[in-house]
């Protein structure tokens, strides 16, 4: 509640520092403006200099003030931000950072170093993208001797296709055809692996009989949580970077363990 009162506080002082710097802006314009103006009276010839050089100095404080208060709110609302991430986020929710680019301000590269011999666990619809900017770094997790769970819609149930069809807005035949192609890319992950270090469990693949309504990637300190669009319009939906133990960390675990045990078809599974 005190913090809410500080917040205000804060906006309405930056509130009155705008008007005060909005009024000697008008001020420092009408000045100027004044200072043009011949009105043929004998005394005014003593007064367009002084309107002058008082209304430049108004309109420079103006000018002054208002990029001031610019600055103010800028602090202002990274604080807020910074209030709400430190305060609500990190004990519950576990969420670290936002952003609407997921392929490229979420660090890949590191959290896939962070998890070396460890379990890596995704989901998607067919995740395409996604696997065409890892495809190395799967390579070198799987030959490193990490494992990886895969989850991913059955292409072989008709409502399952159906319903992810309608969410990517494509036809039933290129949806099983994108959702077995991601089948095939992490089959062949695997085999592609040394005879000396294939292993049974590298590569665990579920086909689920369920919509998939957002996509996962659990790592060893972090899971990544996006969106999916409803929009037929390509939108940029939010990702979001949870830390290991929080809210959002262990529903999406709860999610896959649930997807797990209810999966239709284990591909690879020891």
């Amino acid at each position: 509640m005190a913090e809410s009162k500080e917040s205000l506080h804060k906006e309405n002082s930056l509130l009155k520092n705008v008007l005060v710097a909005l009024f000697f802006l008008l001020t420092g314009f009408g000045l100027l403006g004044l200072a043009s103006v011949d009105f043929g009276v004998t005394v005014w010839k003593y007064f367009p200099k002084l309107f002058e050089k008082i209304g430049a100095v108004l309109l420079a404080v103006g000018i002054v003030d208002v990029l001031w208060e610019y600055a103010r709110k800028q602090s202002f609302l990274h604080e807020i931000r910074t209030a709400i991430i430190q305060t609500d986020a990190p004990p519950k929710l576990g969420i670290e950072d936002a952003t609407d680019s997921f392929h490229d301000d979420v660090p890949w590269a590191k959290l896939f170093e962070n998890s070396k011999k460890k379990t890596i666990s995704v989901a998607f619809a067919y995740g395409g993208t996604w696997r065409g900017m890892n495809e190395a770094r799967l390579k070198d997790f799987i030959k490193d001797g990490g494992t990886l769970a895969v989850y991913l819609p059955d292409a072989e149930d008709e409502n399952v296709l159906t319903c992810c069809a309608q969410l990517f807005s494509k036809s039933t035949g290129d949806m099983k055809e994108r959702i077995l192609g991601s089948e095939k890319f992490f089959a062949d992950l695997r085999n592609s692996c040394p005879k000396a270090s294939k292993r049974q469990r590298s590569v665990q693949i579920y086909r689920v009989k369920k919509l998939l309504t957002f996509s996962a990637y659990v790592f060893e300190t972090h899971t990544i949580y996006s969106f999916y669009t409803h929009s037929k319009e390509k939108g940029r939906p939010p990702a979001l970077v949870c830390s290991k133990g929080g809210v959002m960390s262990r529903y999406v675990m709860h999610e896959l363990d649930t997807l797990r045990h209810e999966s239709t078809a284990k591909l690879y599974e020891p």
